[in-house]
């Protein structure tokens, strides 16, 4: 993020903002500033990125939610109880993440194995 995106304040904005367009960006913005190269977040700033994607996941429709996927499907440090909600979604949502994710563990997939769709066990 750059600029205005990677201030404080604007992330504030909208979080207040509580529109789907709002809850939308705000969730962009966090994946965002976990995409940057720069300093790892704190255990504190993981958990609390992760916190807040997880809450705002069960607001969104199947397409925000499989774009949220695939932004998260390649980043190292995205964050596990997010990546984990979004691989147990519907498997159109899940694929990239299944297919892409280092985050997830093998634990992870032999849960989905166990308790999802054929499509999903296709995608692993």
């Amino acid at each position: 993020m750059t600029g205005d995106r990677a201030n404080g304040q604007y992330l504030l904005r909208l979080a207040a903002d509580r529109s789907s367009g709002g809850r939308t960006a705000l969730a962009v913005s966090l994946i965002d500033l976990l995409a940057e190269p720069m300093p790892d977040p704190s255990d504190r700033e993981a958990a609390l990125i992760g916190d807040i994607l997880t809450r705002l996941l069960r607001d969104f429709g199947t397409a925000v939610r499989r774009d949220l996927a695939i932004r998260l499907a390649r980043l190292d440090r995205a964050p596990r109880e997010a990546v984990v909600a979004l691989a147990n979604d519907e498997s159109e949502v899940a694929a990239p993440l299944l297919r892409h994710s280092r985050v997830l563990r093998d634990l992870d997939l032999i849960e989905i194995v166990r308790c999802r769709s054929r499509r999903h066990h296709l995608s692993i």
